[in-house]
């Protein structure tokens, strides 16, 4: 198995990673979905149906040379044909660790790690907000 096959199992053990159709579905209607995942013998509605998502939410597509068993078993179910990972950083590095390993997508690596790089600093500046404002308490 590949190690970015084994990411997907961190990814689905933080609970960032919705699998099947309907999980996916409501991931990117309520945009939270940063990436979704295909694998390569999806069937033709599963195929139909993500680039139908990936087309109106502006969502990258990743397909990938594994089958729907292989990432069922990374993902800890019989097979799965279809998934989102939630998180941008974590989406980023699966999708450099895959890139690495296959030798394709390097293009779709880059852009989603300029992405996670504007989230975090786009993170800090809420977080320095939010530690900023309030009210201080009198030491005693």
């Amino acid at each position: 198995m590949k190690s970015s096959l084994g990411f997907l199992g961190i990814v689905k053990k933080c609970g960032r990673l919705a699998i099947g159709d309907d999980a996916v579905t409501s991931a990117t209607a309520t945009k939270k979905a940063r990436l979704i995942i295909m694998a390569s013998d999806a069937g033709e509605y599963t195929a139909r149906r993500a680039t139908g998502l990936t087309n109106s939410s502006g969502i990258p597509l990743l397909v990938l040379d594994e089958t729907k068993d292989e990432l069922g078993l990374t993902a800890g179910r019989n097979s799965v044909a279809i998934a989102a990972i939630m998180d941008m950083g974590m989406a980023a590095s699966f999708v450099q660790k895959y890139s690495t390993e296959s030798g394709k997508h390097s293009e779709l690596s880059a852009e989603l790690t300029a992405k996670a790089e504007r989230f975090a600093i786009r993170k800090r500046k809420t977080e320095d907000k939010k530690s900023k404002s309030g009210k201080r308490r009198k030491n005693i």
